[in-house]
């Protein structure tokens, strides 16, 4: 059996042609935790463990290795590029709780500190007592305002009555906004079935909530909503999709050994879907198409591409053991690893079949 979402059965198959490949090997990657990608082709990449970003060129030449481990100017302790604006790299330390913004070719412009650090801020679309803490950006933009994930407290008569994690907006004068919601689907043991996830546009313009209504093989769909980053809701596209049951094995292996760290707490029956949840990740390009990534056999893994209007543009299975790290524009970044752990990433050019943008 198959999964799939209705309509990308006839929508445009698309090829993958291979461009580049930045090997892990002769790159020393240690590991590789995110990248973004300009309009130039460049792509920086984290390297969270080395404490380092690292830019390469559209032709797959390093021209830039920032930070070590510290807390001066150039240093970091936990960074993730945020994204680009023309040549200037944003990247953000979640350990410091700063900005530092770099040109392609890894000179320090400047250093700015997360405003919500010190305080907690008022959420103006969630009631008088609603403060937006712990809040940590995933992309910039151009005006300086942030979209990132936190935790809304609630108060009620002074005593704190409830938390909620949302992706949420800030704004330049000060202000949060909740945009979605990141809470687990209390149906499903989380460690089995992830079915909430948000993914934002590099550019912070758009956000894009992916759920489900439900896990089953049949009569179930996927729901798109889009949001903008002041909150108005830009569409919601219902996708039907049809089901994969999930393997047994590995469910009765979570049942039996239990989640977390030490794996204590065990897992009732009842919240062990035996469907497995139709997409295991999402991207957001800047012109609004969605790449999700779907589990539509037990061993392999396709990306089905969907516009603003919830039309399926293309489909294109990813190669064996490969995952979806960043996309822009008709080139998609894939992230490997070999029988020796050892990460690569590989650039394909989309090419569609119908002259249909990719």
């Amino acid at each position: 059996m198959t999964a799939s979402i209705a309509g990308a059965q006839s929508a445009a198959p698309v090829a993958l042609s291979r461009e580049i490949v930045l090997d892990g090997a002769t790159e020393d990657f240690s590991e590789v935790n995110g990248g973004r990608v300009n309009s130039r082709g460049d792509i920086a990449l984290t390297l969270r463990q080395d404490f380092q970003v690292r830019i390469y060129d559209t032709n797959g030449r390093r021209i830039a290795a920032i930070g070590r481990r510290g807390s001066g100017p150039g240093e970091f302790q936990t960074p993730q590029v945020q994204g680009w604006n023309a040549d200037t790299v944003w990247i953000y330390d979640f350990g410091l709780r700063r900005h530092s913004f770099f040109t392609r070719t890894g000179q320090l412009v400047r250093i700015t500190p997360l405003e919500t650090a010190q305080r907690q801020v008022r959420v103006i679309n969630e009631g008088s007592e609603a403060r937006l803490v712990d809040f940590s950006p995933s992309a910039r933009r151009a005006d300086g305002s942030l979209l990132g994930a936190g935790t809304i407290l609630r108060t009620s008569g002074g005593a704190r009555s409830a938390r909620e994690l949302v992706v949420a907006s800030y704004s330049t004068d000060g202000k949060a906004r909740k945009l979605a919601s990141l809470e687990a689907d209390p149906r499903w043991e989380q460690a089995l079935a992830s079915t909430n996830m948000v993914a934002t546009s590099p550019n912070g313009d758009e956000v894009l909530a992916v759920s489900v209504s439900d896990l089953s093989l049949t009569g179930s769909s996927v729901l798109l909503s889009r949001m903008s980053a002041s909150g108005s809701v830009l569409s919601s596209t219902r996708l039907p999709y049809r089901g994969l049951e999930y393997p047994a094995a590995r469910r009765d292996s979570v049942l039996r050994r239990g989640t977390g760290v030490d794996r204590s707490r065990s897992v009732p029956s009842s919240m062990a879907p035996s469907v497995v949840p139709p997409v295991w990740g999402a991207l957001l390009r800047n012109d609004g198409m969605a790449l999700l990534t779907m589990q539509d056999t037990p061993n392999s893994f396709k990306v089905v591409m969907v516009d603003r209007k919830g039309v399926v543009r293309g489909e294109f299975r990813l190669p064996k053991g490969h995952e979806l790290l960043a996309a822009r524009d008709a080139h998609v970044w894939l992230r490997t690893r070999n029988s020796d752990d050892i990460v690569s990433l590989v650039r394909y050019r989309l090419r569609c079949s119908n002259k249909q943008a990719c």
